[in-house]
């Protein structure tokens, strides 16, 4: 009854019961643990100095640094990591992945444990250099003074016996060096068979394929480890040791505010990688409510926040939009015209996006819109839009008849190879929110489709570069006209649509356009009528209206009479292609008309606009 779920009670009890266990672990100053991270007096004077190293050496986590909840996500990949370095000859690894916090939580937790004798004997005295590889460019900047300051470091780090070295931008740092002509890969080469000195590289999956992985000392030389995504239960504990930060200044977060700020995440940001986007969100809104005086995040503080800045309605539905959303029906058959079906259908899936209880790693919506040109299939996505995410919203359209070649699922999503960026894959990171309009969707490739089948299913899709591309904060139509000559002989002979709808997609897979399994990926089969003269009539004067809105910014009120409207629908309406012409018959005639006026002077504002038979002839 108060909205509290089981999962947010286990969570709270073991983020309590950890926190509360490290803290006690720490106190214990006697346990073994704590024993051990006491050195021993004169225990590096066995190894080398670093003097040289020092200068381009980064600050890691400190090993001595405040008490941590464990993650699996940490410990799993950093057990791979100790295994690898184990080795006598060849301990190098890269770390592939686009989790930059992932990354140096993982080489963090390696020195903390190394510092705190948690490591097998070989690797105790062994020390974890960060280096700076943006400063050694700097300073460094033709190619025989890298060169010599490069090698007297890596000498150094060989004679010093127990150096870890890090490079976290290793696919960078070989390309900076390219640009004053050195050949970093072979000046490492001799390094990397060392037993005295080994080399950890961090890169991004798009960098690694590009850059290193074809590079044949790079394969020879380095163990890859593949940081896997991180699920929402390890995003959850990484935010638990980051808001300790925030608590130390008298600020707290809830358990469901953390929550929220992971599935938040996850489902309407696409950029970037779980947990970096979590831990930026809890850095943007803790300072923020901070300014306002609040002390305790709350899940409703993040729901708020998300809801500014993706523009999607969330949390509460209130009472203006709880009537909107209960009369949608209504509201939306004032703007689209004899389309009862599409209506219904639309109405149902907007009510069930905003209550939520829709399927969250899915599209919000998805339909297939069926039926010949100019019934109102691409203005009933418009008029979707507009109702569901506001005025402003954003209609991505694609004409899916461009998209017909052999190229074209890389004109989709890119191509890794020709370093081409994808239309839909660009336009859905800089829009992850709206409709995205799909129009004359039969014409494009069944490679295409298959794409979409994915995407239906799914909500995600990958580009060319192998990142995960979002669709899951969009509603899909895709229009077609198949089916469009049976639709009119069945609307011609008075047969219920309805009752013939399962026959006339049965003939449109037969006919071979679409698979039965896309076809079923679709929340929606909708069947657009041939629109009859009531409709016609209906929408020649919605057009007028929308001319009449124009005018009126110029103080012009031209009246919408049954005169004018007769005229649209005798000069523009035609069976084959709707009510498309009556368009162009309003802006070849009417507009040209009033244009003609005000040309002349007998248009002003301030007067009424009353176009006679004998004006529209």
């Amino acid at each position: 009854a108060y909205g509290i779920k089981k999962e947010e009670i286990c969570g709270i009890t073991e983020w309590i019961m950890d926190s509360n266990s490290a803290y006690r672990e720490r106190a214990r100053w006697w346990s073994r643990d704590n024993l051990l991270k006491k050195k021993g007096i004169g225990q590096n004077w066995a190894y080398g100095q670093i003097f040289n190293l020092k200068q381009y050496e980064k600050p890691l986590v400190s090993a001595s640094g405040y008490y941590s909840i464990q993650t699996n996500y940490v410990l799993n990949e950093g057990k791979e990591l100790e295994t690898i370095l184990l080795r006598k000859n060849g301990a190098n690894i890269i770390l592939v992945g686009n989790d930059e916090a992932g990354k140096f939580q993982i080489i963090s937790d390696l020195s903390k444990r190394i510092y705190e004798g948690q490591v097998l004997s070989s690797l105790n005295d062994k020390r974890v250099v960060l280096f700076n590889d943006k400063l050694m460019l700097i300073r460094n900047n033709s190619k025989q003074k890298f060169e010599i300051e490069f090698v007297k470091i890596m000498n150094e780090a060989v004679l010093a016996g127990n150096i870890i070295l890090v490079f976290d931008d290793f696919s960078g740092f070989i390309l900076g060096a390219e640009t004053i002509g050195v050949d970093l890969p072979s000046i490492l080469a001799p390094y990397l068979i060392s037993s005295s000195l080994q080399i950890v590289a961090f890169t991004d999956k798009e960098r690694f394929h590009s850059v290193l992985e074809r590079n044949v000392l790079v394969s020879q030389h380095f163990e890859i480890i593949l940081i896997k995504e991180i699920d929402n239960y390890g995003c959850i504990k990484v935010l638990e040791n980051e808001v300790r930060v925030f608590e130390n200044d008298g600020m707290f977060f809830t358990y469901p505010a953390l929550v929220s700020i992971v599935t938040g995440g996850q489902r309407y940001f696409s950029d970037g990688i779980m947990p970096d986007k979590a831990i930026d969100f809890l850095q943007e809104i803790a300072p923020k409510l901070n300014s306002n005086g609040k002390r305790i995040v709350e899940e409703k503080d993040v729901v708020a926040l998300i809801q500014t800045k993706t523009g999607i309605p969330m949390g509460d539905v209130g009472p203006k939009e709880k009537e909107k959303l209960l009369n949608l029906e209504s509201l939306l058959s004032k703007k689209i015209i004899g389309q009862n079906e599409a209506v219904v259908a639309i109405s149902h899936a907007v009510r069930r996006a905003r209550s939520g209880i829709n399927n969250p790693n899915r599209p919000l919506g998805s339909f297939l819109f069926l039926g010949s040109t100019g019934v109102g299939k691409t203005e009933t996505s418009k008029v979707l839009a507009e109702v569901f995410f506001g005025q402003d919203a954003n209609i991505i359209r694609l004409d899916m008849s461009e998209y017909s070649g052999p190229d074209s699922v890389a004109k989709l999503i890119g191509s890794f190879g020709k370093s081409q960026a994808g239309t839909l894959s660009t336009m859905l990171k800089e829009h992850p929110y709206g409709v995205l309009l799909l129009d004359e969707f039969e014409k494009t490739t069944q490679e295409v489709m298959n794409l979409f089948l994915q995407i239906l299913d799914e909500g995600l899709f990958s580009d060319g570069s192998g990142n995960k591309v979002n669709a899951r904060n969009l509603i899909i139509i895709a229009t077609s006209n198949a089916g469009s000559q049976i639709i009119w002989k069945k609307q011609q002979n008075g047969d219920d649509l309805m009752k013939a709808k399962d026959e006339i997609v049965e003939s449109i897979i037969q006919e071979g356009v679409f698979k039965a399994e896309l076809i079923n990926r679709f929340d929606g089969v909708i069947l657009f009528h041939p629109l009859d003269e009531a409709s016609i009539s209906k929408i020649a004067e919605l057009l007028l209206y929308k001319l009449h809105d124009r005018l009126a910014d110029r103080g012009i009120d031209l009246v919408v009479n049954q005169d004018l409207i007769d005229f649209v629908v005798g000069f523009g309406f035609d069976p084959k292609f709707g009510a498309r012409t009556m368009y162009r018959v309003i802006q070849e005639k009417v507009e040209e008309i009033i244009a003609e006026k005000i040309i002349a002077g007998t248009g002003v504002a301030g007067q009424k606009f009353i176009l006679s038979k004998e004006d529209l002839v």
